[in-house]
């Protein structure tokens, strides 16, 4: 599978890519009536397109296929993340966002934020984003209730050291006696009882020697 910018003739796939997703996936969280009234999103595919165009917009492919899109806007922003409906769960969408979220460090961007599904809340809330506030909106005729979350500096860098250990972290592991002292970020989470998941508490666990060094929020 291939990761790759997107391009213009691409839209009509991801077209075919949102609206299976919303389709395939969508009915786990939603009403009949609220998958219908979703999936007519675009009404205007060449509009999609463009917009698609602005920001940083990945698709994942394979053999001429598109699999799923991301995008990134305004840069701090998950604009859209969508897979299949028969690649849910399958990885794609954490690659995916794994490429969009290295895109926006490498830009010296850390507080990000976006404006999810309840399918897709977890996905983000595993990845140190919390709830920002619920929103009520009319779709097409059709109540539907989505969640902004946002993530802090300290939680972006929290999880961003679980996917990419520092050089030194690494040869800090490898002396046994070593003890690193804790960073500001891991007393401040504790103190404020910040959502975070099981890999970054290990993470902090292993390079810190503070087991259970971050407690969930319930």
């Amino acid at each position: 599978m291939k990761i790759r910018p997107f391009k213009l003739s691409d839209t009509p796939s991801v077209v075919k890519v949102y609206r299976d997703a919303v389709r395939r996936i969508g009915p786990i969280a939603y009403s009949p009536e609220q998958i219908a009234a979703w999936s007519r999103y675009p009404t205007d595919e060449l509009d999609f397109g463009y917009r698609l165009t602005r920001g940083y917009t990945l698709v994942m492919e394979e053999d001429g296929t598109i699999y799923a899109f991301g995008q990134l806007h305004p840069r701090n922003c998950f604009a859209f993340l969508y897979t299949t409906g028969d690649t849910h769960k399958k990885g794609l969408g954490t690659q995916l966002y794994d490429a969009l979220e290295s895109h926006a460090f490498s830009a010296g961007v850390i507080d990000m934020h976006t404006e999810v599904s309840r399918i897709a809340r977890p996905f983000f809330e595993k990845r140190g984003f919390t709830l920002d506030e619920v929103v009520r909106t009319i779709h097409f005729g059709v109540e539907f209730e989505w969640y902004r979350l946002r993530r802090s500096r300290e939680m972006a860098r929290a999880y961003r050291q679980t996917r990419l250990p520092s050089a030194s972290a690494q040869e800090n592991h490898s002396r046994a006696n070593d003890r690193l002292p804790a960073p500001a970020w891991v007393s401040a989470a504790r103190d404020r009882g910040i959502l975070c998941n099981d890999a970054i508490e290990a993470a902090v666990a292993k390079e810190y020697h503070q087991p259970g060094s971050v407690r969930r929020r319930r």
